[in-house]
């Protein structure tokens, strides 16, 4: 499996999540979650060690309790933990968590790198006070939400959430009715697009994944005698799979280093 870091730092931050992600994440407990009727999708058995290896602080500057680290390894960290298709709040939280350290809200930052609380986001336009879907939304403490004037953020008090089911029945998503004031981020503040990044790079790990288990299996399956992947047109699809998943890769990481807010990171953005 590749990386997105592109240091020896990076790489070996990549191993230490992966051996972590590998021997607690187990598999089935995010298929017991896609495969629940509906309801509050609950947080995996693993959080409470999730938060004390570190990974939802990564990121962020140790004045507030982070570990003074950047993008580029929370990148490397979520492409881990969709690799393994890890369920959970983890996202939302951690962007939530990046956001209010970059634009306004930083006495909230030291609760969620410390897992004492639980951020969700919403990029869709509210509609009569309610905005759909939120990720996160259904644990969360910490709510960041787009609104016609701008960013604001809210605690629990100043929300009411119903549980929603999304495509993903991992996920928790909710929609979120504002029945308090809330506070406003700074100008310019761009959440939306720190989400985007951040999917994009768990997302690669889901792909990297898909290619390693499908390169796997055609080593293993055996047809006419012979394993699948002797076959050229088996050969190709695992080539092409790999090649598309390398380019998202690296446009991912160009994202990851490009400005968040203003035009200059806009190309990089819209191809991760």
């Amino acid at each position: 499996m590749g990386t997105l870091g592109i240091s020896d730092e990076h790489a070996e931050l990549h191993r230490a999540v992966r051996r972590w992600a590998q021997s607690r994440v187990d598999p089935a407990e995010a298929k017991a979650m896609l495969d629940a009727d509906g309801g509050i999708v609950p947080l995996p058995s693993w959080w409470a060690e999730l938060v004390d290896a570190g990974w939802l602080r990564v990121h962020l500057p140790v004045d507030v309790g982070g570990d003074g680290y950047g993008l580029g390894e929370l990148a490397v960290v979520l492409e881990e933990l969709g690799g393994v298709c890890a369920p959970g709040p983890i996202l939302p939280t951690v962007t939530v968590a990046a956001a209010l350290a970059a634009w306004g809200g930083d006495d909230l930052v030291p609760a969620l790198a410390a897992g004492e609380a639980i951020g969700a986001i919403g990029c869709a336009p509210e509609r009569d006070g309610v905005v759909r879907p939120v990720l996160g939304a259904c644990h969360a403490e910490v709510f960041l939400l787009e609104r016609a004037d701008g960013w604001a953020l809210f605690d629990a008090d100043d929300v009411t959430v119903e549980p929603l089911r999304g495509v993903d029945g991992a996920r928790d998503l909710g929609a979120v009715t504002v029945t308090g004031a809330g506070r406003p981020l700074a100008s310019g503040a761009a959440p939306d697009r720190l989400l985007t990044v951040l999917a994009a790079a768990e997302l690669v790990g889901s792909a990297q994944w898909c290619v390693d288990t499908a390169a796997a299996y055609a080593c293993e399956r055996v047809q006419f005698g012979r394993p699948i992947g002797q076959f050229q047109a088996v050969k190709h699809r695992c080539a092409d799979m790999l090649l598309a998943t390398e380019a998202a890769r690296a446009v991912t990481w160009d994202a990851v280093r490009a400005p968040l807010t203003g035009a200059d990171g806009e190309g990089d953005l819209a191809a991760a």
